[in-house]
């Protein structure tokens, strides 16, 4: 009787048949490893949307700071109060909690521009816990420009900001008879007259010894054939200096000169507010004239 042949040996093992069977149950596994990926990760993503709709969104903004030295761990911001406030209303108010909603950031952001402060784009974007993060470059208040009974702050450039104060309340220079009325937040101020009077107050402020004198420069003479600037002092004397500060009129002197004349009547208070007169420092001979 023949012995029994081993397994071995009567049935050889199929390894194209396990290599497909193993391919197969590898793909069932990573389908189903992606499947659950993605049951999971919406879940988690739902349950992150909503514990973010629960939360109130809160404004961050790099505030500008003072100049100088101060204290690193809460520095001051010369930004008053309500400009702030109003600015974070801004983006709690279009903002919206979902965190995945882009196009409110775009409509916060275009708001903000809106107000003028800023010289470029602000960058917003999320934090965790609600918080929007406002990154900007900020424009300066330089002078203030009265129109309509209100003290309208603008930038060197003239530019407007979206900030007024009643008269009296601006601790900046104040230009006064503009004949054109203010732009939109973040625009020049039209007609050139703000521009001219900027020009000398910081020509003045550069100068160093006159300049804390003087508070006020008037435009309402400076016209296309009149062009003359007339600055306010802080007792209220008016000193007609003239053309703008880097191109005099014809028959005026040099701005080095005027500024010689203007330190000589400055250095008397009392006779710089003499009333009825106003004094002249065009010409190499300053002098008083009568107020028009």
């Amino acid at each position: 009787m023949p012995r029994a042949r081993s397994r071995s040996a009567r049935d050889p093992f199929d390894w194209a048949r396990f290599r497909s069977g193993l391919a197969t149950g590898l793909t069932a596994a990573i389908t189903l490893g992606l499947v659950l990926g993605v049951v999971l990760g919406r879940g988690a993503l739902k349950a992150r949307a909503a514990q973010s709709h629960a939360l109130p969104v809160r404004a961050a903004f790099n505030w500008p700071t003072v100049v100088g030295p101060g204290d690193a761990d809460a520095p001051t911001t010369w930004l008053d109060d309500q400009t702030r406030a109003r600015l974070q209303h801004i983006v709690q108010t279009t903002v919206t909690p979902d965190p995945f909603d882009a196009g409110s950031l775009q409509r916060a952001q275009r708001a903000l521009m809106a107000t003028g402060w800023f010289s470029g784009p602000c960058t917003l974007r999320r934090d965790r816990d609600g918080l929007v993060r406002v990154d900007c470059r900020w424009r300066v208040p330089y002078a203030a420009v009265r129109h309509a009974d209100r003290d309208h702050l603008v930038t060197i450039r003239g530019e407007l900001l979206d900030r007024s104060f009643e008269p009296g309340l601006v601790r900046l220079w104040v230009i006064q008879g503009a004949a054109s009325g203010p732009p939109a937040p973040g625009e020049p101020w039209p007609g050139g007259q703000v521009q001219a009077a900027l020009e000398l107050i910081t020509f003045l402020h550069r100068s160093g010894a006159t300049a804390p004198a003087l508070r006020g420069v008037d435009v309402s003479a400076f016209t296309p054939t009149g062009r003359q600037l007339v600055l306010i002092t802080t007792a209220g004397a008016r000193i007609v200096w003239g053309g703008p500060a880097s191109a005099p009129n014809p028959g005026e002197e040099r701005s080095a000169v005027k500024l010689r004349n203007l330190s000589t009547v400055l250095a008397k208070p009392d006779q710089a507010a003499a009333p009825g007169l106003v004094f002249d420092v065009r010409f190499a001979r300053p002098g008083w004239l009568a107020a028009p």
